[in-house]
């Protein structure tokens, strides 16, 4: 298994434990993507109390509430 591989199972496994232990705490959560539609979307509209996944080519920029996790794969 080469390097990349292996931090992107480490990354995967990370993920799935965070969404399992919301949905164990009946947590809310919110995951998103990449594309145009999403530039449009103020997430300060967000609720607070929702855990927010983005992926796929997010570039940082400032969020307001900021994603709990935040992942890029090329």
């Amino acid at each position: 298994m080469s390097i990349n591989q292996s931090i992107n199972q480490s990354i995967n496994q990370s993920i799935n434990q965070s969404i399992n232990q919301s949905i164990n705490q009946s947590k809310s959560v919110i995951i998103a993507g990449n594309g145009t539609s999403l530039k449009s979307i103020d997430y300060s509209l967000l609720p607070k109390d929702y855990d927010v996944f983005r992926c796929n080519h997010f570039y940082f920029k400032k969020l307001v509430p900021l994603p709990e996790i935040m992942t890029d794969f090329d």
